[in-house]
């Protein structure tokens, strides 16, 4: 098998930073959209499977926190892509302010 062909493990934590337990379906439900998630990642040059799985875990314990205040919300395997690009979206923003941060303050 290739390298490329070759899906790096996801776990995220089953219990969120409240201590509550996270919502079993949107486990499964992130489990099915990891392998989106990491090709999203390397096509924006995210090559640190370490966020990609930090990304995917916050997105998948906000969702589990928002289940739990509005059970009507529908989650599927978009609602988790498409929040874990706007999570990805808002590190790389943060860490280009972070490096022109640090550039201007060497120059």
């Amino acid at each position: 098998m290739k390298d490329e062909e070759v899906r790096p493990e996801l776990w995220i934590n089953p219990i969120d930073k409240h201590g509550e337990p996270v919502d079993a379906t949107v486990m499964e439900i992130a489990k099915r959209a990891w392998p989106a998630v990491i090709a999203i990642g390397r096509e924006r040059r995210m090559y640190d499977v370490s966020w990609l799985r930090e990304i995917m875990e916050k997105v998948v314990h906000a969702t589990s926190m928002r289940l739990k205040k509005d059970e009507g919300v529908m989650i599927n395997t978009g609602y988790i892509v498409t929040s874990c690009k706007n999570e990805m979206k808002r590190v790389a923003k943060e860490a280009g302010e972070i490096a022109c941060s640090q550039n201007t303050r060497t120059s």
